[in-house]
């Protein structure tokens, strides 16, 4: 019980320092699942695909509106989730390696590639929408 104390406290005292949202750092720590997951290995990942998940996760859930949503968190660049990675590292909720840095972070203009895949058409899973594997209907006329 001691542990979880602790890890309580240092939250509540990320959350009296910060400038950022709660909400964004419930988004990185979503982030940081979603991109494991993705990977299908558990453990390390880099500082750009938890960026590509960040983006990923914002766009599905908030789409045109993702970016605005961000920066009213007060997160304007790739940077601030770094910041924010790391406040969680210093809260015990995130490990890093020796070799982990903010600069990790450094150079995704996440804004504006929101904005690119939240203005992109979605991709339809014909496959799927079709039902698995049946043929189309078209060539089984063409095929009699």
């Amino acid at each position: 019980m001691g542990e979880i104390d602790e890890e309580l406290r240092n939250i509540e005292k990320l959350m009296r320092k910060t400038r950022y949202n709660p909400q964004g750092y419930g988004l990185v720590l979503a982030a940081v699942e979603d991109a494991i997951e993705r990977s299908g290995v558990r453990g390390h990942i880099s500082g750009r695909e938890l960026l590509e998940s960040v983006v990923r996760l914002l766009v599905q859930k908030h789409g045109l509106l993702a970016s605005l949503v961000l920066t009213r968190w007060g997160v304007t660049s790739s940077e601030d989730i770094g910041r924010m990675v790391f406040d969680l590292v210093e809260a015990g909720l995130l490990t890093k390696r020796d070799e982990d840095s903010i600069q990790d972070f450094e150079g995704y203009d996440i804004i504006s590639e929101i904005e690119r895949r939240s203005l992109q058409p979605p991709v339809l899973d014909l496959k799927r929408l079709l039902g698995g594997d049946r043929p189309c209907p078209d060539k089984e006329e063409k095929n009699a």
